[in-house]
């Protein structure tokens, strides 16, 4: 081991990053996925079409895959490796981590809008009565991530796993009810 990485594992230490489980590491990623594809898929679909629509469903399945194996052979082949940057820092050097960090951290900040944008539409889909602007529900979208946004590692995050859920099962049933008015009943 150099004094690099013992350094580096010190430091993550004294940091007190606790490692999940794989249970937790699961559930958070079911939950990204499942959340985002269900705020997603259904609109993409009814714009592009059935054909377009199961076609694409299908690549992106795919896509998925075989990302999720590559990731899985890294992992194999860098045991030691929690995140893109020490995997840069392993492979390119500190520079190579360091332009990992700041294109990881860009990627999330230009994602940002998107999300805040896609919550306050969602939010006034529930609360069809008041008489918010855009910019008053990102606001508040904003003050409800606020505390959530503290949390640090995924260990932490993986408590709200639950919640998440919860809002997706809710969210289907109410997809499941909006198809069902839609359709004139399923009976």
């Amino acid at each position: 081991i150099s004094s690099d990485d013992s350094a580096d594992e010190a430091l993550r230490v004294s940091a007190g990053h606790k490692q999940s489980r794989w249970y937790h590491t699961t559930s958070l990623l079911v939950g990204d996925v499942m959340g985002t594809g269900v705020l997603a898929v259904p609109y993409a679909g009814g714009n592009l079409g059935w054909g377009a629509g199961i076609v694409s469903v299908v690549v992106f399945a795919f896509a998925a895959i075989y990302s999720s194996l590559l990731l899985t052979r890294v992992k194999r082949e860098y045991p030691r490796a929690d995140s893109y940057t020490d995997l840069a820092l392993a492979l390119g050097g500190r520079k190579f981590a360091l332009f990992t960090r700041c294109a990881i951290i860009l990627t999330w900040g230009l994602l940002l809008p998107y999300f805040l944008l896609a919550a306050s539409d969602s939010l006034r889909l529930v609360f069809p009565r008041a008489t918010l602007c855009t910019w008053q529900w990102a606001l508040l979208v904003s003050a409800m991530l606020v505390a959530p946004v503290q949390l640090q590692t995924l260990h932490a995050i993986s408590y709200l796993a639950a919640p998440s859920s919860l809002a997706i099962v809710c969210a289907l049933l109410l997809t499941l009810s909006g198809l069902e008015d839609a359709a004139g009943g399923f009976g």
